[in-house]
């Protein structure tokens, strides 16, 4: 895998957390399982491939806050399906 800026330099982070992943945004805050559809990971986990020149997420997907606001309400922990 290569950045966008060109560096072949990117650290891969799992982290395990079960329920005990918290998020704080705005107005919006929860405690659970890893929220899915929001780019981090999900479910038990929190992944994320960080390049280590420009500090860059890859893959990172802008989230609005609609999309935000819904997966806190509906506690989604596992990617929707198509």
């Amino acid at each position: 895998m290569a950045c966008k800026c060109g560096s072949n330099r990117i650290m891969f982070i799992q982290a395990h957390c079960r329920d005990c992943f918290n998020m704080s945004y705005e107005n919006m805050d929860y405690d659970g399982y890893v929220l899915a559809d929001i780019g981090i990971g999900s479910g038990d986990d929190v992944c994320l491939d960080i390049c280590l020149d420009c500090g860059q997420i890859q893959d990172w997907r802008p989230v609005t806050d609609e999309v935000l606001q819904e997966v806190i309400e509906s506690k989604r922990y596992y990617p929707k399906r198509s």
